[in-house]
């Protein structure tokens, strides 16, 4: 054991090695060089430790084979009957303070075992030396290790069928649920506590290590007189400061909450995440879900490992049951996406039909109003067409009005003119009397010609006539008109011409 020696600031282990029967095996007495340091309770965990070949005590014919493992409660080693070849597993325990760590552990594989029967899921625990050291418990092994040795041997967990790999964690789940249905709580739910067995080719999971395990309902052991060995009230509410695995750990406990169902399931959604991604080392950060493809996956992981312990899945089965239906939720889900597209689908195609219905009675709505428009427009035109003709009537009367208006200034005008011509009857001739008589605008012209001496008719009065009224002297312009036509009827019109 421990002893202190003078000069040392701290005890150093001492060890005998001798033959039984032969060696003394004692411990040297204390003296003022150097002194035993064992502490109360230490005394019985001293003395005997497993090696290679040797054969547990109380336990005839198994002998050990190799060290699995080692931990601050000890060691744990494989053995194997040297009859029957079956291996086992020994966990032995030289801490006092982590034997009652051992003595819980029985207790809650007592209560697993007749609680739930026995499972092929949960580790068999066969048999437990607590009275009397060496202190172990003896459980079954598996020839494939746990799940980390198992995986690096497949060439890592990445090289599992996904199916695989999935169906691990729901069995897992089954048996974490079965537990939690007796008040048992794991607490360290983590690849290396899980052992792998084959079965038809296939690997099963088993549950391994309640070693830090508590009771979530201490009727459970009194409905089966069973002795709460191991634990102490503190432990039956909230058991040790031991956690589990800083990596698997719900991130209530950092505020100091209780342990609780939801607190292995957020382990076991760590675990879920790492058999996803295909690294059982990767640990669940920010950011997670962008590394899983598989939105229903990534909802049933999101699910587990809830920060708010009320929205994490109320217990391990609804998992197990999530991730076995994984398939018949994909078909529903394709489903869905179907009747979510056939229903866009519908509704886009229901509204380019009113688009289409739109645009159409738009389109006839513009076809009537350009119908409209062109009946407007052919009413207008009609109606300018009409105007026009209108205007043209009433040009062409104009016209004639002017023409009548002209005749009636162009008669007047040669009613001057043969004024002019009745007094003054030596500036005319015979071509102006044919003219007069033929057209009036040719004696208009005469007219015009004869005022370049007369302008108007009050000038060319001569004084005999100066004191005639114009009624007057128009009355004898006419005579002298009417002797003039008397005069000039017969005769050919080459000989009427007037020179001025």
């Amino acid at each position: 054991g421990p002893y202190l020696f003078k000069g040392a600031d701290a005890p150093m282990d001492v060890f005998e090695v001798g033959a039984v029967g032969i060696a003394p095996l004692k411990e040297p007495p204390d003296s003022n060089k150097a002194r035993r340091a064992v502490r109360p309770g230490e005394e019985e965990l001293l003395g005997w430790r497993p090696a290679i070949g040797l054969e547990v005590p109380s336990r005839e014919g198994w002998k050990l084979e190799k060290k699995l493992g080692e931990g601050g409660f000890g060691e744990v080693w494989l053995a194997r009957h040297h009859r029957t070849k079956v291996s086992r597993v020994f966990k032995f325990c030289y801490d006092p303070d982590r034997l009652r760590s051992f003595k819980r552990e029985m207790t809650l594989f007592r209560l697993l075992r007749e609680a739930l029967g026995a499972r092929e899921d949960i580790v068999r625990l066969y048999e437990v030396r607590l009275d009397q050291p060496p202190f172990f418990l003896e459980s079954a092994y598996s020839e494939e290790g746990d799940m980390k040795d198992w995986a690096a041997r497949q060439g890592g967990i990445d090289k599992i069928p996904m199916a695989t790999r999935i169906e691990l964690v729901a069995a897992i789940a089954d048996a974490l649920s079965a537990a939690h249905s007796v008040g048992v709580l794991h607490k360290d739910v983590k690849p290396a506590n899980v052992l792998i067995r084959m079965e038809i080719g296939q690997p099963r999971p088993v549950l391994a290590d309640f070693g830090i395990g508590m009771i979530g309902d201490i009727s459970q052991l009194e409905a089966r007189n069973i002795t709460m060995t191991g634990f102490t009230e503190t432990m039956m509410d909230n058991e040790s400061s031991r956690t589990g695995t800083r990596l698997y750990a719900p991130p209530e406990l950092m505020t100091g909450k209780p342990f609780t169902v939801q607190g292995d399931i957020y382990s076991l959604g760590v675990l879920l995440y790492q058999m996803v991604v295909g690294d059982l080392s990767r640990p669940l950060a920010h950011g997670w879900e962008a590394q899983i493809e598989d939105p229903i996956l990534r909802e049933d992981i999101a699910a587990a490992v809830a920060g708010n312990v009320e929205q994490r899945l109320k217990s391990a089965s609804e998992l197990s049951q999530r991730l076995r239906r994984l398939d018949s939720r994909r078909a529903e889900q394709r489903r869905q996406k179907r009747a979510r597209t056939t229903r866009l689908a519908v509704g886009v195609l229901a509204a380019l039909l009113a688009l289409s219905t739109t645009l159409i009675l738009y389109e006839r709505s513009l076809r009537r109003e350009a119908t409209d428009q062109r009946d407007l427009a052919n009413k207008l035109k009609g109606e300018a067409e009409s105007a026009q003709k209108k205007a043209e009537t009433a040009q062409r009367q104009a016209e004639e009005h002017f023409r009548l208006s002209q005749d009636r200034l162009e008669r007047f005008q040669l009613e001057k003119a043969a004024q002019l011509v009745s007094h003054d009857l030596p500036r005319a001739t015979l071509w102006f009397a044919e003219a007069m008589k033929t057209e009036y605008r040719a004696i208009v012209e005469a007219g015009f010609l004869l005022q370049i001496d007369c302008p108007d008719l009050g000038s060319c009065r001569n004084n005999q006539y100066r004191e005639l009224t114009d009624d007057q002297f128009r009355r004898i312009a006419e005579r002298n008109i009417a002797a003039l036509n008397a005069a000039t009827e017969g005769l050919p019109s080459d000989r009427m011409r007037l020179h001025i």
